[in-house]
């Protein structure tokens, strides 16, 4: 299935935000309808991710921990499904980008699957 991720310059920006949407309807993204949605929050130790994935689970998100690609970092990957519209998402955004930020790590942007 084909992805359309935030750039770095928007990420946990409402403009970001809109960009990727824009990407999405662009590339023949349905916006009326659920799709899986992933977030992206990196920490430098295990104990700082899962304290992160504690809370960061709401509505229709579950929150994972794993080893990070790079294998250096934590990965606390936060899914689910949802109809992407722009205040589901920035209201996710900020929640996490915050959650990041209070736990020492980095909130990495977000990517949805192209529904059609």
């Amino acid at each position: 299935m084909n992805r359309i991720a935030a750039v770095k310059a928007g990420i946990g920006s409402l403009e970001g935000d809109r960009q990727v949407l824009e990407h999405l309807r662009k590339a023949g993204a349905d916006l009326s309808k659920a799709t899986e949605v992933n977030f992206y929050l990196y920490f430098k130790d295990r104990q700082a991710a899962d304290s992160a994935a504690a809370h960061a689970g709401a509505g229709p998100l579950v929150a994972i921990v794993r080893r990070g690609a790079d294998d250096s970092s934590w990965l606390c990957f936060v899914s689910g499904r949802m109809v992407p519209n722009e205040g589901a998402i920035h209201s996710h955004a900020v929640r996490l980008l915050e959650l990041a930020r209070v736990h020492g790590g980095e909130y990495d942007g977000w990517e949805a699957a192209i529904a059609k």
